[in-house]
Order: C-alpha cells, then sequence, then structure tokens
C-alpha cells in the first residue's frame, strides 16, 4: 500500500526545522543583548529599562550648562504696562506653569532665556508688542549626599541661589541663576575635617543613563583661583571627600583660611599618653585658634624629661574607620621654626609621646624653653 503525502503536509514538514532555526537564532541574538543578570521571562526582556552603565571616572570638571527649569520652581512673569496678567507661579509636577490670558504653559527642561522667548509668542497673540520680564523668583530644592571627611556627613536638601531676569525692553541678559555648588554643600555639613584630601573630591553623577565619577582638585581653586573646581549640584550628586594617607602640615594653614575649608563644630576630645605630666582625656579649647598638638601638650602639664619628641605619634580613625598614624618631629619645629609642623587635631585623636633612649645635655636646654615644657619642675 503506497501512502501519497499532501502538498500542503510536504511543506509543512520541510519549513518547520528552518522555522525553529530562525527563532533560536533570533531568541539568542536578543538574549545575549540583554544584561546577564535579568532574572525574568525572555518573553518580556525587551520590556525591562536598561540598567546603568558602569561609572566612567573623569579627570576634568563638570560642563557648565545653563539652569532648566523643573518642578519646584518657582518664577515670575512681569507684562510691561500690564501687571495683572503676569505673577508668580510655581512649576507643578507635569512641568507646567499657569499665568492669566495664556493659560498652562510647558516650561519642564527650558532655560529661563527659552522660557521668556516663549512667554513673548504666546502674549503676542494677545497683546501688540508686549514687553515681558521672566524672572526665576526661587529655584527648587535639590537632594544631595555627601561622604567621607566632613563634619557632619549625610543627606541634605539644599537650595540654590537666586534671580535671573531677561528683560526684553532692552535686550539684557543677567547673570544665570545659579544651582547651589559643592563648596555650598561643604558649609551645609559643618566643613572639612584635618583629614580630608581637597585634592581628590569626588562629584558622582548620573549623566545620560550611566554613572559618571567626576575628581576635583580644589586645591586648584585655593592656588590658581580655578572656579570650575566648584561645581554646580544637580539633583541626586554624590559628593565624596575622600582622606589623605599622608598628612600635609603646610596645607593646613590655607585650608583653614578658606571659607569651605578645615571647620570645627565643637572642641575635639583627645587623649594624651606618655612621657607627659599627667596624661588622660582633654578638651583642646578653640576659642583661640585650631587645636594644635603644642596644645594638649601644654594641658597635659609638658613633657617629661625622658620624652622622645622627634617620634610623637598621633593615631586617628578616619570616617571610612581606618586607622591612621600620623608621625611628627617637634624637634624639627623648634630648629626651624615652622609652626606648620604642630599639626591640628580632630576629635578622637591619641597622641603618644614616647621615653627617649637618652637625651642630649645641649638638646635638654633647648628643650627646657619650649612652651610645651613645664614650667615648673620638682627636685629632691
Amino acid at each position: 500500500m503506497k501512502l501519497k503525502l499532501s502538498p500542503v503536509i510536504l511543506a509543512l514538514t520541510i519549513n518547520l526545522p528552518l522555522l525553529f532555526t530562525n527563532v533560536q537564532a533570533v531568541y539568542g541574538q536578543n538574549q545575549s543583548q540583554t544584561s546577564s543578570d535579568s532574572d525574568g521571562d525572555p518573553e518580556f526582556v525587551s520590556d525591562l529599562l536598561p540598567p546603568l552603565s558602569p561609572a566612567s571616572e573623569i579627570n576634568i570638571a563638570p560642563e557648565i550648562k545653563p539652569y532648566s527649569l523643573d518642578k519646584g520652581d518657582i518664577i515670575r512673569v512681569a507684562v510691561f504696562g500690564l501687571p495683572e496678567q503676569g505673577g508668580i507661579a510655581p512649576v507643578f509636577r507635569d512641568g507646567t506653569v499657569t499665568f492669566p490670558l495664556i493659560g498652562n504653559v510647558m516650561v519642564k527642561g527650558k532655560t529661563i532665556a527659552e522660557v521668556n522667548e516663549m512667554m513673548t509668542q504666546l502674549y503676542s497673540l494677545y497683546l501688540k508688542r508686549p514687553a515681558i520680564t521672566v524672572t526665576l523668583e526661587q529655584p527648587r530644592p535639590l537632594n544631595v549626599a555627601i561622604v567621607g571627611e566632613v563634619n557632619v556627613p549625610g543627606n541634605y536638601t539644599i537650595s540654590g541661589s537666586s534671580s535671573s531676569t531677561l528683560d526684553n525692553t532692552q535686550s539684557t541678559n543677567t547673570t544665570t541663576p545659579q544651582a547651589p555648588k559643592i563648596t555650598d554643600l561643604f558649609s551645609l555639613a559643618g566643613g572639612l575635617t584635618v583629614s580630608a584630601d581637597v585634592k581628590q573630591i569626588k562629584l558622582k553623577r548620573i549623566e545620560n543613563n550611566r554613572q559618571v565619577l567626576y575628581n576635583l582638585d580644589f586645591w586648584k581653586l585655593l592656588q590658581e583661583g580655578d572656579l570650575a573646581q566648584d561645581a554646580f549640584l544637580q539633583d541626586g550628586d554624590v559628593i565624596m571627600v575622600t582622606k589623605q594617607d599622608d598628612i600635609n602640615p603646610k596645607e593646613y594653614k590655607q585650608l583653614i583660611d578658606a571659607n569651605f575649608g578645615i571647620k570645627y563644630i565643637k572642641p575635639p576630645n583627645v587623649t594624651i599618653v606618655g612621657e607627659v605630666n599627667r596624661p588622660g582625656a582633654y578638651v583642646v579649647p578653640i576659642a583661640d585658634g585650631p587645636p594644635r598638638l603644642t596644645t594638649i601638650l601644654q594641658q597635659s602639664g609638658g613633657i617629661r624629661e625622658l620624652a622622645d619628641v622627634r617620634n610623637i605619634k598621633v593615631t586617628r580613625t578616619t570616617r571610612d574607620a581606618q586607622e591612621q598614624i600620623i608621625e611628627v618631629n617637634l624637634w624639627d619645629m623648634l630648629l626651624s621654626g615652622d609652626i606648620k609642623r604642630d599639626i591640628i587635631l580632630r576629635e578622637g585623636d591619641t597622641i603618644e609621646v614616647p621615653m627617649a633612649e637618652s637625651i642630649d645635655p645641649t638638646e635638654a636646654q633647648i628643650l627646657a624653653s619650649a612652651n610645651f615644657s613645664p614650667e615648673q619642675i620638682v627636685v629632691n
């Protein structure tokens, strides 16, 4: 008995393997283009949002862009000769503002100059040659964070400065509205600690769905007046203040004098042990200047006769819970007169003054005249 295959069935038997092969090839290509860590059904992979790509590191300051409006901003529109037609309006969640005569206007993502031009066109539908002035009455608050070597790290809501105008009557552009800067956030966070490395300030920001890490050098701001290092903040920015591995006492003076530099919100509590007359815990005063090592030596009754001032050690715990040991040679300070070697202390420091194996009699006389030696000694 012979079987006859229908042409339709024959076509199916030939084309189905090709069809499965093509489906497998297409699925394999889509699977390779998606993130390897997605656990969803392959049919819905294309519906997932693309993940943030790894942070790329940039060693230049971020580009300064004109201020763009968003929800939370408040603008003022003044119509020359018709004060009732303008007024103050907030930018709503949907990115619009509402004014008499022209109604709802979408302003989200636009600069003040762009809004001014748009308002002029809208009012020109009802008025002849309208003179419009647009002002940023109050910038929106930004949610940012700061971590590392600052006195009060954490999340902050910070507002920018106002205001900016563009006046059509005089065709004059004034200063662009400024968002808050990194130095404003330093002040809000209580200032830097003495362990802060101002040459390695990092700004983490989301740009075009990827993380970007900017490396900023605030020492250039102090030395060269490079204002580009003090970048404008954007919503969601994270500032990371790294610690110095090697403390440079020569930089202390300038950082203390800077408006964004080393600050103290309270006198530091430190501990001193070893070859001093009254070892223990002390609160170092800050009313007369920054709390220095020689100040705590004086508070503790001065050094003893066999104190080794060449190898004083200051143990410090940084914000990342790492222990930092700073070696201080006060003998060099006595010989050179360099006050910068007299390091500045911070909360929680422990000072250890070791015992010397021997003291040169000629050196003993110099040490006895130092201000961190006791004013009186007891002899029998």
